[in-house]
């Protein structure tokens, strides 16, 4: 299975190296078994596979400063492993329901 995933995250980064993923929503941008737009868990299995902090050193330039982010980006993934390509982080102030 290959597939184009496309996801938005909302992350804390803490003091002593710790992540929490507060919200996370993924989409199927394109795949050989999955129609685009369709929900997956590829990002999701990857965070519980090598952890929030071990996913996080897996995206590109993300932040070193403690705060909450949102972070939009783009993964491909195979069976066997996921690549991060894209992922742009925007601090926020706050967030709200």
């Amino acid at each position: 299975m290959k597939s184009n995933v496309e996801f938005e995250a909302v992350i804390a980064i803490g003091l002593v190296s710790s992540v929490a993923v507060l919200s996370l929503t993924e989409t199927v941008a394109t795949d050989c078994h999955v129609n685009a737009g369709q929900e997956v868990d590829c990002v999701k299995n990857d965070i519980i596979d090598c952890g929030s902090e071990g996913w996080l050193d897996y995206l590109p330039n993300y932040p070193k400063k403690i705060g909450l982010y949102k972070v939009t980006g783009k993964a491909y993934f195979t069976e066997d492993e996921g690549q991060y390509d894209e992922a742009e982080f925007k601090p926020l102030e706050r967030v709200t329901n």
